[in-house]
């Protein structure tokens, strides 16, 4: 899973420019640089845990558009983390699944994690 840090580095420094919901998957664009979700990030704020179940999930993604990402990585919990500049966290548990859990794709590069 080490890879994942790897081929994330390139949105650091990058605003967030739209978020799409799209069945079972999330996708969040970068400018040029796509991050797709199989299973949807727990959106963590100071204390504060959003799971994709509640009411307030998606309008918290989207005001989370036009931020900067100020990390990018994996976490010591095994989770694929990604901060934002408000120190908003969206937190992927790398969990054994049958589907894609993450991929990147950019004009140049495309990545899956399963």
């Amino acid at each position: 899973m080490e890879k994942v840090s790897d081929m994330t580095q390139g949105i650091i420094g990058q605003p967030l420019t739209s978020v799409n919901f799209t069945m079972d998957y999330l996708s969040l664009d970068f400018n040029q640089t796509r991050l797709t979700y199989g299973l949807m990030p727990v959106i963590v704020t100071g204390l504060d845990e959003l799971e994709s179940t509640s009411d307030k999930y998606a309008d918290k993604l989207r005001s989370l558009i036009g931020i900067h990402v100020t990390e990018s990585g994996l976490s010591e919990a095994n989770e694929y983390l990604l901060r934002f500049q408000t120190n908003t966290e969206l937190r992927l548990k790398l969990i054994e699944v049958n589907h894609e859990l993450l991929s990147i794709s950019s004009p140049n590069q495309f990545e899956l994690i399963k």
